[in-house]
């Protein structure tokens, strides 16, 4: 019904919840395209890719306490087979990774993002094995997420923690060119708390309405769909206020009568 006044919530609800959401993690989508001019360097085996957050270049990866997982801090792709031959150059993952990335109220310039290639384990290779790393700045200049596309180059061998600066990674392989081992494309974008012109807390309290046991939106329950086929996202406050409207007027007609 396009007549019908889209419900909303009260303005300081509203205050509340954005308020609450200025300081919860922020999720990131990071899409891992190709590993680049790799040629014999590596063997032949199946590596993947591995994403994890640092504050600052290192350090430690980024941790959020009360998540419920440390896995919700780190991400991989899915093993892709590489032949290890001279001619072979390219790696091929093409796969979105997601990772949570701190607030904007929290963000440090010294925020990284941190790329290990790992070898999965083979009957040539009895463990896995990190044959590669890359670090990327996450935060440019005004102190905002970076997007967009970028390559980085990769290293040879492990997580190297005693180098503290991105230009002291620079010069490994600008001294010593056996030091690089390729370079990671990708994509960096920060993830939209709007989905279907309703905003975060909107949608997140239509999930919570079916485990409450509250009233669905009205044009869910009679299978009304909006303007482009999808069914409109409505506050859940709003509903149940509805409902308790409705139930003090039939109360208040049943006194009358009376």
């Amino acid at each position: 019904d396009r007549g019908r006044r889209p419900h909303v919530l009260p303005q300081a609800i509203q205050w509340r919840l954005s308020a609450a959401l200025r300081y919860a993690p922020h999720p990131l989508k990071i899409r891992v395209d190709t590993l680049r001019a790799l040629r014999d360097k590596i063997n032949r085996g199946n590596y993947v890719v591995v994403l994890s957050l640092l504050e600052k270049l290192g350090g430690d990866p980024l941790r959020y306490p009360g998540v419920g997982s440390e896995r919700v801090t780190c991400t991989r792709t899915r093993p892709v087979p590489y032949n290890g031959r001279y001619f072979d150059t390219d790696a091929v993952f093409r796969e979105p990774l997601f990772l949570l990335c701190p607030p904007d109220s929290e963000l440090v310039p010294s925020l990284s993002l941190l790329f290990e290639v790992y070898e999965s384990r083979s009957r040539l290779t009895p463990v896995d094995r990190c044959v590669g790393w890359g670090v990327f700045p996450l935060v440019n200049s005004s102190f905002k997420l970076v997007s967009g596309k970028f390559k980085t180059p990769i290293m040879r061998g492990e997580y190297d923690s005693d180098l503290k600066l991105h230009n002291e990674v620079e010069h490994q392989y600008h001294h010593n060119l056996d030091n690089w081992l390729g370079n990671i494309y990708f994509k960096i974008s920060k993830m939209s708390r709007f989905v279907h012109s309703s905003s975060e807390y909107a949608l997140r309290l239509n999930f919570t309405s079916g485990l409450l046991g509250f009233l669905p939106p009205r044009n869910v329950r009679s299978g009304q769909q909006g303007e482009e086929g999808e069914d409109e996202a409505q506050p859940l406050l709003s509903v149940r206020v509805d409902g308790e409207q409705q139930q003090q007027q039939q109360q208040q007609q049943q006194q009358q009568q009376q």
